[in-house]
């Protein structure tokens, strides 16, 4: 069994759970808290970090275990067998939607031309060789990824600097806490998508490290939290609430506004490489979802041809969605009426299975 470091693991959470929310993140909150959007980005994504902790609570009492065997054990059989069923189906769907909207974000901004079959198939050719190449390669490829990404994003946010409206930034809570409290609901399912990947991850992790996996989730979610904050921050306070609200690829915008020292202009083709990376490890995260939970309902292990079946079913999937914001919308759907409950309800329902059975070995 492969197993990666405190450190990789850190990495890798962050990379999933930024994967490519710094896209819809500012329109999302901006529709509810307006200027004030950027103070919802840090309360939502903090609740990565306790549903983060059930899962190693879990994982703790049930060593070696993924958290779909744990399922199986806790529920029994059957019932685990259908919450995984559900698992791999969402994963797999939701990782179809995002290699979708990337060859759309692509064929929008710089490369209009390429058709759609050779794009989306060389990117879920990719992910399917990071997938099969196994946890370890995965987090090292991370490891050189993840700060180029965030270094994109600092680059961002530094130079539209220039382009601020400061009388966008005040006056601050001008309408009290609650605006940010809604603006903070639609993006809570962005921090719901990384147990999808934790729970798989799980027969991974150093053992006996708990202290250390637990800051290695909470760093990763500050992390991603200021990078999205800052994100947010300046689509408003460059382009405004109002049209914050209205753009669905405001971070494109920003790339094409972006000029250094009056003579390089109009970088966003760099940002896309960047973007691209970001997308590739949340779709080859959501990826490996789908293939554990596959392997765990019906038992096949490190099948190749399943692998391959996966990625031609998620081709499939993606050559017949439609770009834009119906897509846009599909995505929100998917994260705030399927992701959202299997986890928000799924990692209690185990503890609560969990600290039953244990009440029940102790009389």
């Amino acid at each position: 069994m492969q197993r990666i470091s405190i450190h990789q693991f850190m990495i890798l959470s962050a990379a999933i759970l930024l994967g490519t929310t710094f896209m819809p993140v500012a329109q999302a909150t901006a529709q509810t808290a307006g200027r004030d959007a950027w103070l919802a980005v840090m309360p939502a994504y903090s609740l990565a970090i306790p549903w983060g902790y059930m899962i190693l609570y879990l994982a703790k009492n049930h060593p070696g275990l993924t958290l779909m065997q744990i399922a199986e054990k806790l529920l029994g059989k059957w019932p685990g067998k259908g919450i995984n069923l559900m698992y791999a189906g969402i994963t797999g769907y939701f990782a179809a939607l995002l290699s979708s909207q990337l060859v759309d974000l692509f064929r929008r901004s710089i490369l209009p031309l390429v058709p759609t079959t050779v794009f989306a198939g060389g990117i879920l050719l990719l992910v399917v060789i990071l997938a099969w190449s196994g946890v370890e390669v995965f987090a090292r490829f991370a490891e050189i990824v993840f700060p180029l990404i965030a270094l994109g994003l600092i680059f961002t946010t530094l130079f539209s600097i220039p382009r601020f409206e400061w009388g966008e930034f005040l006056p601050i809570l001008e309408n009290g806490w609650m605006p940010v409290v809604w603006g903070a609901l639609p993006i809570v399912p962005f921090a719901m998508e990384y147990p999808l990947f934790l729970a798989g991850m799980l027969a991974f992790l150093p053992q006996g490290e708990g202290p250390r996996l637990k800051a290695g989730i909470w760093r990763a979610v500050l992390l991603v939290g200021l990078l999205d904050t800052a994100i947010t921050l300046t689509q408003t306070m460059v382009f405004g609430p109002e049209e914050t609200k209205r753009l669905n690829y405001g971070l494109l915008a920003l790339g094409k506004m972006i000029e250094i020292s009056k003579t390089i202009a109009g970088v966003e083709s760099i940002f896309m490489l960047v973007w691209m990376g970001a997308s590739t490890l949340k779709i080859t995260g959501l990826f490996l979802g789908a293939i554990w939970g596959i392997e765990q309902v019906t038992g096949w292990k490190r099948k190749g041809w399943v692998y391959i079946g996966v990625g031609f079913l998620l081709l499939g999937i993606n050559l017949n969605k439609p770009g834009g914001a119906a897509l846009v919308l599909e995505i929100a759907w998917v994260d705030q009426y399927l992701i959202l409950p299997l986890v928000a309800m799924g990692v209690p329902l185990l503890m609560v299975a969990e600290f039953w059975q244990r009440r029940r070995q102790r009389r």
